[in-house]
């Protein structure tokens, strides 16, 4: 399904590398036989055909077939790939993702889209608080971000207090997720073990 506003998108995969939790890159955690990344690519492609990587390791994803770009400014964490994503679009938004969401929702994806004008970001509310690297981002936030960045201050809730936020709370979202897994991000071996038992679940 194309969206309205697909052409206007420029969809990013924050993909920073080792995880110091995981100790292994996150992108490429084998689900249902294939890495993550690329399930979120094919999910990201049916958005929009504007693709980003942002990553200070472009060779690991090369065979993508995807624009990979280097963060402008290390060591930011996502902050800076976000600054990396809305600097390098020629588009007026840009959804961001992680690189470790398993269950990423393209209806959900799609819901942001369609509210996504008129305001700085649009960002799902999960039982345990917002989600900022399941959002949509527009140029907008561009010299905020810049500022917040020159002032050290890299937490994406702290800038989302001087931004027009446009939050998709569980009622909306969570018809669109029965699993309610839209959100599960691996951060350790256990959320890995989690999301195989998930889909094992789901297979039998």
């Amino acid at each position: 399904m194309t969206m309205g506003n697909s052409q206007k998108i420029t969809a990013a995969i924050l993909a920073g590398g080792k995880s110091q939790r995981m100790g292994t890159n996150k992108a490429f955690l084998l689900l249902n036989g294939e890495p993550i990344i690329s399930s979120t690519i094919t999910i990201l492609r049916k958005i929009t055909s504007d693709l980003l990587i942002v990553t200070n390791h472009p060779n690991l994803y090369e065979e993508f077939q995807v624009t990979v770009v280097r963060d402008l400014q290390r060591g930011l964490g996502p902050m800076g790939a976000i600054l990396t994503a809305l600097s390098l679009t020629e588009h007026s938004h840009v959804l961001v993702t992680a690189c470790d969401l398993p269950f990423l929702n393209l209806r959900i994806l799609q819901k942001m889209t369609t509210v996504m004008n008129g305001s700085d970001v649009v960002v799902p509310r999960s039982n345990y608080g917002l989600e900022p690297l399941c959002a949509i981002y527009n140029q907008s936030c561009l010299p905020i971000i810049k500022y917040a960045i020159s002032q050290g201050k890299l937490s994406l809730f702290q800038l989302f207090k001087q931004l027009k936020v446009h939050q998709i709370p569980p009622k909306v979202w969570q018809p669109l997720d029965p699993t309610g897994h839209a959100f599960l991000n691996l951060n350790t071996s256990e959320d890995y073990q989690l999301a195989k038992k998930f889909i094992d679940a789901k297979t039998t």
